[in-house]
Order: C-alpha cells, then structure tokens, then sequence
C-alpha cells in the first residue's frame, strides 16, 4: 500500500484530475457567455433603406450557403428568443417581422473578403472573435478564486512529487558514483513529462466532451488553450524540480545520505517556503470559498420567490435602429433631433402602453451631486420604482400598508421613518433631473414607511459573475406619475424609455405590445428571468461544490507536506533526541525549537492571508486551525520517535 501512495504516477494522476475539475468549471462560466456553436460574431450596422428585409435576408441566406458556414440570428417570437439559423434552408417567412440591422453568430471565421462581399450587397458590416481562446488558459491561471486554487494544485503537486524522488536518495548517490545519474534524471524528467501528458490529454479531452466540445467549436478551442497553457507552466516546472534533483544529489555527501540524513539542511528551508507558498493559497482560497457560501445560500431561497414570476422577461436592445446613430459626423440639426425625439417617443409609448399591473420597474439612482453630502444615505439606496413593484412586495410580505399618493405629486417618494431628514437632499437629487424645475419640486409628496422593512428588489442583472443582491432593507423609493410628463419633451420621454430597460414585463403581452408601439425591430433579445437565475444559482452551486472538493484535496496535501516538514525537521535531531530521554530539558528545547519555526511559518502565512483578504476574524480562526494541526502532527512524530527510538539509535530515521 505504501508503495502506491508513493506512486509518482498516482500523484501526477490525481493532481491532473483536480486541474480537469478546475477547467470544467472555468470552461462552464466562460461558455455560459457563448450562445451559439459559434466562431465568430457578425454586426451588421447599417444597410441602404431603399432595399426591403426580405431581400437582405435572402442575401444573407445565399451568402451562408455559398461559404457552407451557419449564421445563427437571435428572433423574438412569443415573447421568446428563438434562432433562425441562415444556410440550413429554413422558411425565410419566419423574418417578416425582424430587422436585418443587429447581431448574428457565425459557424466559422469571416474574412475581410466576406465583409466586403457583404458591403457590395448593401450590408455595412463588422466581425470579431465569439471569444478569445487564449483568454481561457490564462483565467484558469489569473482569474479569481478557481485560479488561487488552481496554483494551490499545481505547487502542492510539485512539491510532494520532489519530497517522493528525495525518498530515493540512496539509490540516485549510487547512480552518481556509477556515472549515471544524468542519464537517470533525464529519464526521470521524460517519463514525468510524458506520463503528464498522456494523463492531461485524457483528462481535458473529458472536459472538452462533457461541455459539447464535438459540437462547440469555441468550446473547443477553449479547453485546448487551457491544455497548452497548463502543460507549458507543469512541462516547465518539472523541469526545474528534475534539474534542482540533479544539482543536490551532485553537491550531496555521500555519508551522510547513507546515514540517513538530509541531502542538505537548504532543503528544510525550501521546504519551508514552499509550505508557506502552500499555506498562504490554501487559507486565501477557503476564507474566499467560506465567504461566497451565505451569498449562494441566499441565492438559491431568492430562486423560489422567482418562481412566482416565470413567465416575466427583460430585454435588451441594440439601438441600430435609431436614426441618429447611423449619421457619421454625430451632428444634431433640426430634422435629427425630430426623429431622434420620435424614437425617444416609440420606446416611452411601450412602457406607457404595457398593462400597469404585468410590469414591475426598479431603477436604481446611483446619481452624484456636489449640492448633497456625499454621505447622504439617498445618493445609493434610491430606487424609481412603480406601484406594481410595491404591491407585489406587499404580496410576499416583505412591506405593510402603505398609503396612496396623490395624483397631484409628480414625485411620490416612500420614505424609511429613520431617514425622514433626507426629504431634502432627496429633492435635490430629483432636480437634478431635468424633469424637474422651481414649480415641479414643490410636487413632491413623502409617505413615511416603518424603519427595517425589506423589500424584495426584482434584480435580475448579472455583471462580472456576481451574485445579485435581492433583499434590501430600508431603500428609498420614487413613484414617477407618468401621466403629469410632456411626451413632447425628449428629456421627458426619455426617463419611461429608461424605466423599460429596468423593468420586468409579463410574457403573455410581450409581442402585440412591442407591435402595436413598433419597437421589435429595436429588440435584441428578451430574457426569461426566472431561467437566467436559476441556471446562474445552479453554475454557482457546481462552482462552489468544486472549490470545496479542490480545497479538500488541497488541505489534504497541505497537511501531508506539512507533516513531512515536521518530521524532516525531527529526523535532522533524531538521534540527539533518543539518546536523551524526550522530556528531558534539553530534549523538550529541541521540540519546542521544531515547534517554534512551524509556529513561525504558520503566523507568517495567517498575516499574509489577512493582507490578502482583509479578513481578521476568518484569519485568527485559520491560524488556531493550523496551530492545532502542528501540535497534532508534532505529537505524532514525537510518539513515533519515542517508540522507535532503539531503531533510530541504530540509524533508522526514516521511521519518523
């Protein structure tokens, strides 16, 4: 058995399988952003007025067909986002009600002959990469908390592979005085390398298969620069650990390897570093893991309130339809601010149009003003909502009752009774608003609600892969009276337009309204919230169940190597301390000097994990965690050593 844990390939084996769980991971966050089996991604800007869709998108479909590639193209039906795929000979009547202008995905890379083939055709077009592949190696390595981790496997992995080749010292001092220790560690460094290799192709070719790596092209090409990256960076290292074997067993007394001692004292230093490398990464990377759990916790309960609302959606929109942005030289003469004001109108007409009662609308205000304190609590805890928002929170039992506004009030603002003494800076806020002015702030009404109330915020934006915060106590909100605005005013049609964007709309009246108000054309997809949630808590929920089973991998080969430098540092006093009895003196001066430099390691890396990340209580909890763990490990060798003490008397210390 012992000589299977001792096993090089098993190390390089299980070292290589928590790397392809690391990838898996890193490879399902960044494919999350990948809609299509795509290489490319096609923008088509801008296109001659004076030819219909239809006979664009006949040219779109000749063209794919010509260059055997698939143009994937986001179409909005039923209030659902579904793919027409150009190239496949599919019903081009699905189009009738879509715009040529926007954003489609490409099978294959376009070359500036494809984009000036399109410009021939009437097509302004541009192409950029669906993703860059080299990006994915280096987040595996430099991006968040799965790279921390990645780099704790990698050194961890080094490391006791080097402590396994030390074991054979005897042997490699034979080969040196044979003359065949080069030949032997050039050997050694070739079946490292190749049985790595072998081993990480199978394990990465897994990960490419199990994250449609056959069909994604993309996917692909990711898990492949990943490969290569991690190869280069191990290849690289297990050429330094085979080279630093070498030069120690060269520089190396014969004597005393055969008397079982350490080729040189330097290796319980580098062994220290090393530990403390390993110490530092392993608490760094569990106080962060430690810290994401309550977010995921919350996460997974807001999923079920999301239940409640699965066929709401949110939308984006490309703006390539706005006349004004196809002018080049960006000037606004009269006839452009006229349709610039009418596409304001368009966008506002939807908002205003939907049912009151299937919308729910939250606009956080993060605005800056020199006139209010930049502590007001105001300036980041005021939301515009409308009155749905507010009774659905009334609905799940998050608000009490609260009363109506006046029809009167342009602004009717609910406000928590501990911050009754904002009215002003809130109303200084909201002039800052060009909606507002001298006769307008005097239609402010406040309506006090109870201190501590949280309310559930319907926040459905996901940015840089963080967990949306959903409950908020005390926030401040802004009921707009739509109808007291100048739609004739673009600064005022545009604050409904801007509300749309934050707003969640009932499915079921999605379609006819964007019709009726004639904003499908601008629509570049619709979201299924619920959907987007749930599968973003579940990726957290895989992501977090990696961390934890690497971070357990991780402590596991901590605590070995930690052991390891435990009982090197006893083995180096092995003999001292048989010959005197244990608790003797001088003996217990020997242990407690072996204690004190682990102790010493251990409160070097708790204090750079605190400069890390910041956090003492999580630190000083770490730090009692490692203290115990080397008095436990130190009460082992002692026993061990005490035991065996005829043993190491006649020369046997590696029995500690």
């Amino acid at each position: 058995m012992k000589k299977v844990v001792q096993s090089k390939y098993l190390i390089i084996f299980i070292a290589i399988l928590f790397l392809g769980l690391m990838s898996f991971v890193q490879v399902r966050e960044i494919k999350s952003d990948i809609v299509y089996p795509a290489s490319e991604t096609l923008s088509i800007k801008q296109v001659d007025t004076s030819i219909t869709n239809q006979v664009y998108f006949e040219r779109l479909e000749a063209f794919a067909v010509a260059r055997k590639i698939a143009l994937y193209y986001p179409v909005i039906s039923g209030g659902k986002t579904a793919t027409f795929t150009f190239g496949k000979g599919e019903n081009l009547s699905k189009l009738k009600q879509s715009y040529v202008v926007g954003g489609y995905w490409s099978s294959a890379k376009l070359t500036s002959q494809d984009l000036t083939f399109l410009k021939s055709k009437g097509m302004l077009a541009e192409s950029s990469p669906a993703f860059l592949a080299q990006y994915s190696g280096v987040a595996l390595l430099f991006n968040g908390l799965s790279a921390l981790i990645t780099w704790g496997i990698i050194l961890t992995f080094i490391t006791i592979l080097t402590l396994l080749k030390l074991l054979k010292s005897k042997r490699l001092v034979i080969k040196r005085s044979l003359g065949k220790l080069k030949k032997y560690v050039l050997l050694e460094l070739v079946t490292d390398s190749l049985s790595y290799l072998g081993f990480s192709l199978f394990i990465f070719s897994l990960v490419a298969i199990l994250n449609d790596g056959l069909a994604y092209k993309s996917v692909f090409s990711m898990v492949s620069a990943m490969y290569l990256t991690v190869s280069v960076l191990i290849i690289g290292l297990l050429i330094l650990m085979n080279i630093g074997l070498f030069f120690v067993i060269q520089l190396a007394n014969p004597v005393s390897i055969f008397k079982n001692k350490l080729p040189s004292k330097g290796f319980l230093v580098i062994l220290s570093v090393l530990n403390l490398a390993i110490l530092i990464i392993f608490g760094s990377s569990l106080i962060k893991t430690v810290k994401t759990i309550q977010p995921i916790y919350e996460a997974y309960q807001s999923v079920s309130q999301w239940q409640k609302y699965q066929d709401y959606l949110s939308y984006s929109r490309h703006g390539l339809d706005n006349p004004n942005s196809l002018e080049p030289d960006h000037r606004l003469d009269q006839d452009q601010m006229a349709r610039e004001l009418a596409y304001t109108q368009k966008w506002a007409r939807f908002y205003l149009a939907y049912p009151k009662d299937k919308v729910m609308t939250n606009l956080l205000l993060t605005w800056q003003n020199d006139k209010v304190a930049t502590n007001a609590y105001s300036l980041s805890n005021t939301h515009i909502v409308n009155e749905q928002f507010l009774k659905e929170n009334q609905k799940m039992g998050y608000l009490g009752q609260l009363s109506n506004g006046s029809s009167k009030s342009l602004y009717t603002i609910y406000l928590p009774e501990n911050y009754w003494d904002e009215q002003d800076n809130l109303k200084k806020l909201l002039a800052m608003d060009t909606l507002a002015n001298d006769q307008l702030m005097n239609q402010c009404q406040f309506i006090p609600i109870k201190r501590g109330q949280e309310t559930f915020q319907f926040n459905a934006t996901i940015a840089g892969k963080t967990i949306p915060e959903q409950r908020r106590k005390d926030q401040i909100f802004v009921v707009v009276n739509t109808d007291l605005l100048d739609m004739t005013d673009i600064v005022q049609a545009d604050l409904p337009r801007a509300l749309s964007e934050s707003s969640l709309f009932d499915a079921a009246y999605f379609d006819n309204v964007s019709k009726q108000t004639d904003v499908q054309k601008g629509i570049l997809e619709v979201t299924n919230v619920y959907q987007r949630m749930s599968t973003y808590v579940r990726e957290l929920g895989n992501s977090l169940l990696a961390n934890s089973v690497s971070l357990g991998l991780l402590f596991t080969f901590q605590l070995i190597i930690f052991y390891k430098f435990i009982s090197l540092a006893i083995r180096l006093k092995a003999k001292q301390l048989a010959i005197n009895a244990l608790y003797q003196p001088r003996s217990k001066k020997i242990v407690l000097g072996i204690l004190g430099l682990a102790t010493s390691i251990t409160l070097l890396s708790g204090l750079c994990v605190w400069l890390i990340t910041g956090e003492l209580l999580y630190s000083l909890a770490l730090l009692s965690l490692l203290v115990l763990e080397i008095l436990v490990l130190l009460v082992i060798s002692t026993k061990q050593l005490k035991t065996y003490r005829v043993q190491i008397l006649k020369g046997e210390v590696e029995i500690v």
